[in-house]
């Protein structure tokens, strides 16, 4: 009853309107993270500040509701309408998103909120336990992640699988950090690629044990294809309506830069990040910890860039793990004064531009409103 009553006042709301506001306000959010940022000096810590904290989550929610900029836009509405009128189940949808669309009736807006605090209420744990609440930690989200911002599924499973990954290296509430590892397989079935990249704890991040991952590299290509090839030869379960039409439209000269223009940089922040924390001393074990879970995301990404199928959308869902653990790693590889960044500034800046274009150009084939 509760929902329904808020659907009926957001049924008056102008979307339109809002949207436009919020495409403003993620501009707005992101030059003033990168301009306080900028500001900053000293050592990145942990934001006692209260009122930010809320205030970040409150734009975070706000964009991923109004925004309309994900790439799941179009193809959940029309999913979301029709299980409200009619469909009781949907193939390749785990069963408790099913019924967090059944509990939550109504107005599709009203969903999105629902999931955007499923979304973002992790986020700010994690940035919490993480210690990473920080305006110049914050503008990096911004960018590498904030623009995926509510992209459903996929990115709650990530989040609860890495919020509990954190509580279990800092030694905090391991039975509920295994809990939320457990649920993060109920959202998405790619989760299981989480696992895979957790192997790489098992090693000490050095150099000769990375050229030793490298040098295997073809022989993990060659026996990924022999034993994931047939069975995942469609990869229906993993492709959603907007990597479809990436694919469709990726062959095109425009969408061929942009994505891979993108990735080129997301690797060199990718490997930037993991040489400096290679070469650090006296590293806190969380860091190291969060450095090896990075490299294992980069190294499964790489194997799965060469899965011989059709519609390979999985190397795509696996570089959305790499963010988080990208982020706890910059309070190491950072300087005290963030302009002297420029490397890691100038190719997420780089990111924005590509993410920007690329955007636009998904609105222009009808995949994001």
């Amino acid at each position: 009853m509760l929902f329904r009553v808020i659907s009926s006042i957001f049924s008056e709301i102008d979307y339109n309107s809002i949207a436009f506001i919020s495409w403003m306000a993620y501009i707005f959010l992101t030059l003033s993270t990168f301009a306080s940022a900028c500001a900053r000096k000293g050592m990145i810590h942990n934001e006692k500040s209260v009122p930010l904290r809320w205030l970040f989550i409150l734009c975070m929610v706000l964009l991923s509701v109004y925004a309309q900029f994900t790439g799941d836009y179009v193809g959940y509405k029309d999913i979301v309408n029709s299980i409200f009128s009619q469909i009781r189940f949907i193939p390749h949808f785990e069963d408790v998103y099913v019924w967090i669309i059944h509990a939550v009736t109504g107005d599709y807006e009203m969903f999105r909120l629902v999931i955007a605090l499923l979304t973002y209420i992790p986020i700010y744990f994690i940035f919490t336990k993480a210690r990473i609440f920080d305006p110049r930690i914050i503008f990096f989200f911004c960018v590498w992640d904030l623009w995926n911002a509510l992209e459903g599924r996929q990115q709650i499973a990530i989040y609860l699988a890495m919020l509990g990954l954190i509580m279990l290296l800092l030694k905090q509430k391991k039975i509920l950090a295994l809990a939320l590892i457990v649920v993060s397989f109920f959202f998405h079935k790619s989760s299981i690629m989480f696992p895979l990249m957790l192997l790489a704890l098992a090693f000490n991040l050095n150099r000769r044990n990375v050229f030793i991952a490298l040098a295997f590299l073809p022989a993990a290509v060659l026996l990924e294809n022999t034993l994931l090839k047939h069975i995942l030869s469609s990869n229906a379960q993993f492709a959603g309506d907007a990597y479809l039409t990436m694919e469709a439209f990726g062959r095109t000269t425009a969408m061929s830069i942009l994505q891979n223009g993108r990735t080129v940089l997301y690797y060199m922040v990718a490997v930037f990040i993991i040489v400096r924390m290679m070469k650090a001393k006296d590293v806190h074990p969380f860091y190291r910890a969060m450095a090896k879970v990075l490299f294992g995301a980069v190294y499964l990404s790489t194997v799965l860039i060469f899965l011989d199928i059709e519609q390979n959308t999985l190397f795509l869902r696996s570089i959305r793990y790499w963010r988080i653990p990208m982020l706890c790693c910059l309070p190491v590889v950072m300087n005290k004064n963030f302009y002297k960044n420029s490397y890691l500034i100038i190719c997420t800046l780089g990111i924005f531009f590509f993410a920007l274009l690329y955007t636009l150009m998904m609105m222009r084939y009808g995949t994001v409103k």
